[in-house]
């Protein structure tokens, strides 16, 4: 597919014609909010205060890639809610869980095995989670990753491929 893609006008050149993914797209096929506030990473100097705050807990730096959490260690610390947990407790593992979703579902990277922690702070109030455009994030980063890997020395690609595949679905029924 990615031989299809082209940069400069992010469209897809099919046997079909010019066609790409929309926002629309996004919002059917995946169901995230393509209105509200923008996604912007605020750089926190501080990811150990950040993640002690809303997480409960500090990542080891073995669990660290830069300014990136591995995605099993949040499965692995985050794994089961204790039957007794409090209220700040049970919203520190729903942000753990919204985390693997944002770093390996809806904006991954080509690595798809991180997360950046500049969607923390994001999660700062759960019921404020759906006010942020996350559809279109996902879709900005779905093209970037697309761009990307047109360049010969890339060997892999990053973006919502699950929103790609099923896009491509779509289309090839309707033909």
């Amino acid at each position: 597919m990615v031989e299809c893609w082209r940069t400069e006008t992010h469209t897809l050149h099919l046997l079909i014609g010019e066609c790409t993914i929309t926002l629309e797209d996004v919002a059917l096929q995946l169901g995230l909010p393509i209105n509200g506030r923008p996604l912007s990473g605020g750089g926190a100097s501080d990811w150990d205060e950040e993640c002690q705050q809303h997480l409960g807990v500090i990542p080891p730096k073995n669990q660290m890639v830069g300014q990136f959490v591995k995605l099993k260690w949040l499965k692995d610390t985050f794994a089961h809610v204790p039957n007794n947990a409090a209220d700040e407790q049970v919203q520190q593992y729903c942000r753990a869980y919204l985390l693997r979703l944002i770093g390996g579902l809806v904006i991954p990277d080509k690595s798809c095995n991180r997360v950046h922690l500049m969607y923390l702070p994001l999660l700062k109030h759960i019921q404020r989670v759906r006010l942020y455009s996350w559809g279109s994030a996902c879709l900005a980063n779905l093209y970037r990753q697309m761009c990307r890997a047109t360049a010969p020395s890339y060997a892999c690609m990053g973006g919502c491929t699950l929103l790609l595949q099923s896009w491509l679905d779509d289309i090839s029924k309707e033909q």
